[in-house]
């Protein structure tokens, strides 16, 4: 699977969205994922740039109820309102 990962143009992104304050990933793995395989190559990049990671949504995830998925997700209101 990991020889199948290809990375988001994040630098190209990023140059034409100067005013992101924050990436937000689905679950633990996408956060492992993108630190392992994209956050090195951005380097500077990153600066000024939150990471959040958050319950994955997956049904499979049954540590969280849709609840507290729901309160957990909310805080990408905080950046949708800026």
């Amino acid at each position: 699977v990991n020889d199948s990962i290809v990375v988001n143009d994040f630098t190209g992104v990023r140059s034409e969205h100067r005013d992101v304050g924050a990436i937000f990933f689905n679950g633990a793995r996408s956060a492992a994922t993108f630190r392992r395989y994209a956050a090195p190559a951005l380097a500077g990049l990153l600066d000024g740039i939150e990471l959040h990671t958050l319950p994955s949504t997956s049904p499979a995830n049954a540590t969280f109820s849709l609840a507290a998925k729901i309160e957990n997700w909310r805080i990408i209101e905080r950046y949708l309102r800026r």
